[in-house]
This record gives structure tokens, sequence and C-alpha cells, in this order.
């Protein structure tokens, strides 16, 4: 007899230490789901990093736990904080599926939607085109530069002084004219920016050069720790200075010759006569006209001869 209320008193203490072992397992007659109150991200850029940043709420107060049911490669969350972060690569642009879930430990409730990858636009830079001068004479140009995917970032800017393909460096005055956004500070042999924050500016540059010639340098922009976002090459042309066209000036009578290249076609005759008699002694060139007289012609006698 006392054996079989020592069974039935273990039986009881076993019943009553799973019961109470089971408890966490079961959940509270009132729990309800947590509710997911953010809306996602959809849009993301290669190479960009994408945060989707997942708020749920729950009634109950319970500890939540996130998940991604389905997801792209090498996209995370963060279980405690619901916190995604992905940078896609450029072989991902196109549509991704996620599934976010939000668990209480007992109920869960999730989130699906598509994000959008495209391709990335980088910053570009456009410089005046073409970059010609005349030797002394001053001449404005501008760079101008676009932010695009890269805007934001703390970027430097800087260019060498141009220099010609013999290696011989540009001389004369090279300086920052109004109305620019960036600065670009002379040090040594290269024009340098502090560091800004990248968005769409503009350099305005006045510049007068000594000596003729091609000279040329390359503009480049870069992050803060180095990495290379654009460059831009320029070629400056410095022309001699335009010499003054020389009249000719045919005499009353007798032989004269005339040379005038297809981009200086205008001769001025002084003829103090009343007529004009002309011949064209093997011309190299066949098309001719009068302009205008500043005398009154009675007659014009003109041949061409081989």
């Amino acid at each position: 007899m006392l054996n079989k209320r020592i069974l039935v008193i273990m039986f009881l203490v076993a019943c009553l230490i799973l019961l109470v072992g089971c408890i966490p397992l079961i959940p509270p007659i009132d729990n309800v789901q947590p509710e997911i109150t953010s809306t996602a991200v959809t849009n993301a850029t290669v190479w960009m990093k994408y945060t989707y940043d997942v708020d749920a709420t729950d009634d109950n107060g319970d500890a939540l736990t996130y998940s991604l049911n389905s997801k792209p490669a090498n996209m995370n969350i963060d279980s405690t904080t619901g916190l995604i972060e992905w940078i896609p690569y450029a072989s991902q642009v196109g549509d991704h599926e996620v599934e976010v879930e939000v668990s209480d430990g007992f109920l869960s409730t999730t989130q699906s939607f598509t994000i959008s990858v495209s391709a990335r636009t980088p910053m570009e830079i456009i410089v005046d085109s073409p970059l010609t001068f005349t030797v002394s004479e001053p001449h404005w140009f501008k760079i101008t530069m676009i932010a695009n995917d890269d805007i934001g970032k703390s970027v430097e800017a800087h260019f060498e002084v141009p220099e010609s393909a013999e290696g011989v460096d540009i001389t004369g005055t090279l300086e920052m004219a109004v109305g620019s956004d960036v600065v670009f500070l002379l040090e040594g042999y290269a024009f340098k920016t502090e560091e800004f924050t990248m968005e769409d500016v503009t350099a305005n540059f006045r510049g007068t050069f000594d000596v003729a010639g091609t000279y040329s340098t390359t503009v480049e922009v870069k992050t803060t720790d180095g990495t290379l976002l654009c460059s831009k090459d320029i070629e400056i042309v410095v022309v001699e200075q335009a010499v003054a066209e020389q009249l000719v000036v045919i005499q009353n009578s007798g032989q004269n010759d005339i040379n005038r290249a297809a981009d200086h076609p205008y001769i001025d005759w002084t003829i103090n006569g009343s007529c004009i008699d002309f011949e064209f002694v093997n011309p190299t060139a066949f098309l001719f006209a009068f302009d205008y007289f500043d005398y009154r012609v009675d007659r014009e006698i003109g041949t061409i001869t081989e």
C-alpha cells in the first residue's frame, strides 16, 4: 500500500514538472501577432548601400525577432533591430523579391515587397570645348561637375598645370573667376580643392597664356579615401594673334601681283582714273567679283587668260 502511495506521489510530481516546463511553450490566451508598421524601400542602385529599417509593434509587449524568408544574395537583417542592409552587385540589376518575418515567439507576421535595382550613373565632368586661346588675350572657361549617383560623397578635385606633348608647362596666368561653387588653389604644379560634399557644382577660370601651342591636363575627382570617381582630359590650344590684313593697292597702270587666300578674299583697288582695264594672268582660281566701287565706273573691260 505504501509503495502505491509513493508511486502515485512520484507520478504527480513528474506531471507537475512537465507542466511547469511546458508553460513557456503555451501562448497566452490573449496573445496577438506583431504588426509591421513601416513601408518598404523598393529602389536600389548598383554598388550603393541599400537600407530598410523594419518597424513593428506588439500589443503584448513581447520581444520581437526579425528574419528574412526570401532575399537576394548578400542581403542581411539584424534579428534584433530589423535593419536590412544590402549592396547590390552589377549582376543584380533588375527586380528582387523579399519577404520579412517578425515573430514574438508564438505568432508572426510577414511583409513582402519587390526591390528594383538600377545601374549606377556615376558623376561626370563637363568642360567647355574647344578651349582655344589667343596669345596674351584673356579667355574664360568653366569646369562643371555633375553628381548623379555620387551625390553626397566627400570628395576632392585636382588637375596638374597643363603641359605640351614635349613636357613644356603652359606659361601665363590661370586663376579662379567669379561665380565658382568650388575653389581650386595652386599648390606647386597642381590646382586642388579642399574637401567638399559632391553635388552639381561649377568652377570658373580666367587664363592668359604667353606662348602658342597645344597643352593638356586631366581633371580628377576622388573620394577622401582616394577612390577615383571621375576624370576628364582637357586640351588647351593657344594660337598666335592674327596679323592685320594689308590692303593691296593697284596703281593706275602696270602689272600687279595679287595673292589672296580663300580666307582673305577682299582686295581694295585705288584707281584715280575714270575706267578700269584688268587682266588675270595664270589665275589659280576663277571665282572673283566686285563688291563696290568708291568711284563711278563708266566701263569695265576684263579677260582671263591661261
